[in-house]
């Protein structure tokens, strides 16, 4: 939330109510603006998508992650250079933000780690599940508490 804050500069949790601001205000232009450097950072708005998330991943494999580099990324960036994910999804929460984040992490088959503290998976949405269960190749990695996730986590990648 803090690089999301740098983006559009603001302080870190002030970007929110920014952001919110400018839709109340009808100002959609500058709103566009200022998504577009929190999901993609700086590059250009004139580029497709689909061959942009694609170089980015293929950047993760040739150059890896370094750690300096991150306050450049989009939330886009992140997403396709990751390993993994972690989402954690309380039952009343609505979010559309997480949900673009695992429809990158699935169409790249990024596995996705799913808590959902306080509802079981019959509850969840459908279309949830068959995203986590695509980035982990037919398996659902569903939890219910982060520490039974991280548990998992480390025994998967030996951490």
């Amino acid at each position: 939330m803090a690089q999301e804050a740098t983006k559009v500069g603001q302080e870190a949790g002030k970007q929110v109510e920014y952001i919110k601001n400018l839709k109340r205000a009808g100002h959609y232009g500058i709103f566009f603006d200022e998504m577009w450097r929190i999901w993609f950072g700086s590059i250009s708005q004139n580029t497709d998508l689909i061959h942009l998330l694609t170089a980015l991943r293929m950047r993760k494999h040739i150059e890896g992650n370094r750690p300096r580099d991150i306050q450049f990324w989009g939330d886009s960036e992140a997403v396709v250079r990751s390993d993994f994910i972690i989402v954690y999804l309380p039952k009343d929460i609505k979010t559309i933000g997480t949900i673009f984040e695992v429809v990158f992490a699935f169409l790249f088959r990024i596995p996705i780690y799913l808590i959902l503290p306080d509802h079981p998976n019959t509850e969840a949405n459908s279309s949830l599940l068959f995203g986590n269960m695509i980035s982990n190749n037919g398996q659902l990695k569903s939890f219910y508490s982060i520490s039974d996730c991280v548990k998992s986590i480390k025994e998967v990648y030996k951490i």
